[in-house]
């Protein structure tokens, strides 16, 4: 009988012995996040290869139903970290669906091109500031609201460890059920939600609906993204 993802995933968390807090802290999701995968409302992640490694069961199960085998031998397991070169700092992509949660619309604004890049240490200390690249996610912009500050396809690094409002600055955030990246500035008692691209206006929230704001990472730096053909 043809199993679902929702169904291989928890019946494989549940064979580890795992909750699904436990699986989120240790592939550097949410609990959230491995629930929606597990309700159904989210069909594929970004996060497969590393679940699999997490649980010890085959990728390719995991992923299609597909495999001779659903458990991998502990011969044949590759740990995560074995797979990065040993000074190698990995940021992986943000699974943008399974971040924001169940029942939550993500508009048009990101699109997926890449699943990784890999830094130095050192390029890496420079860039984020010596955090963990477990706190540290790409996405990849394809809207334009905030052209001028990066433009559509371009890379921008967020830090998913910044769940709140502290202060100015570039956020991914849910309200009312939609996902959004803006820039959210206080102007006195009210959140202004600024798109740096002026031909979309402002607007703002009164304090009275800023509770309503569900900040999930902060974005820390960008990176433009500019093709050449050669050919």
């Amino acid at each position: 009988m043809k199993t679902t993802l929702a169904q291989r995933l928890k019946q494989a968390r549940t064979q580890a012995g795992f909750s699904q807090k436990k699986l989120g802290d240790a592939i550097g999701v949410s609990q959230a996040a491995i629930q929606k995968i597990e309700s159904g409302n989210a069909q594929t992640s970004t996060k497969l290869i590393e679940i699999a490694q997490a649980l010890s069961v085959s990728p390719e199960w995991l992923a299609s139903g597909l495999g001779e085998s659903e458990i991998i031998s502990d011969s044949k397991a590759v740990p995560a970290k074995q797979i990065l070169k040993p000074d190698a700092y990995k940021v992986e992509t943000l699974d943008i669906e399974a971040s924001a949660g169940p029942g939550v619309m993500v508009l048009d604004d990101f699109i997926d091109t890449i699943t990784a890049i890999e830094y130095s240490a050192e390029e890496a200390k420079r860039l984020f500031g010596g955090r963990p690249a477990s706190t540290i996610k790409i996405i990849t912009v394809k809207g334009d609201s905030m052209a001028g500050t990066f433009e559509p396809r371009d890379q921008i690094f967020v830090d998913v460890t910044v769940n709140h409002f502290d202060g100015d600055g570039i956020y991914v955030f849910v309200l009312d059920n939609q996902l959004y990246i803006k820039r959210l500035q206080m102007q006195y008692k009210r959140l202004a939600v600024i798109s740096d691209n002026p031909k979309y206006e402002t607007w703002h929230l009164e304090k009275s609906s800023i509770d309503g704001v569900f900040i999930q990472a902060k974005v820390l730096v960008s990176q433009s993204i500019k093709y050449k053909y050669h050919g």
